[in-house]
């Protein structure tokens, strides 16, 4: 019953808001060379590294998330309806990457000649749909945009 009251009803009673904001300096990584193209999980051959151990790093990464919720009861049932927002920003950090760029959408093997030639004879829609699958369509390496959820959480 805390809060003011506005004809006959506290408005604010049972209302609860959470913020959670994360943030991290950048995941160390050893830089390799393109040369040895995207890489595979299970290789055989493993890329010599261009630099000491973990000497380069991603960009920082943040993400704020937050959590409005409102209680009310229904007869002998406590009702709590909530919004909750992950990542209100809507930020777009890096959250994996190749070891030869650093970057999710480029792994660097267009940038050696091999990857040069096969680029001028698939042209630029074959770089393009390269891009996108080595990406899995947009969607590896990057922080999952923003995200709207809505429920009711019900107490007997």
């Amino acid at each position: 019953n805390d809060g003011p009251t506005l004809f006959g009803v506290k408005p604010l009673s049972r209302v609860g808001l959470n913020l959670s904001f994360n943030f991290h300096s950048g995941t160390p990584y050893t830089r390799v060379d393109p040369s040895w193209g995207s890489e595979g999980v299970f290789g055989i051959q493993h890329p010599m590294p261009l630099e000491p151990y973990n000497s380069s790093s991603l960009p920082w990464f943040y993400q704020l998330d937050g959590k409005l919720e409102k209680g009310f009861s229904i007869g002998p049932v406590n009702v709590d309806a909530y919004l909750w927002v992950i990542n209100v920003l809507n930020s777009k950090c890096v959250t994996n990457g190749y070891r030869a760029t650093g970057r999710p959408d480029d792994d660097g093997w267009l940038s050696t000649n091999q990857g040069k030639d096969w680029a001028k004879q698939y042209g630029p829609d074959g770089v393009k749909w390269f891009r996108a699958i080595m990406t899995y369509c947009g969607s590896w390496g990057w922080q999952a945009p923003r995200q709207i959820r809505g429920g009711l959480k019900f107490e007997f």
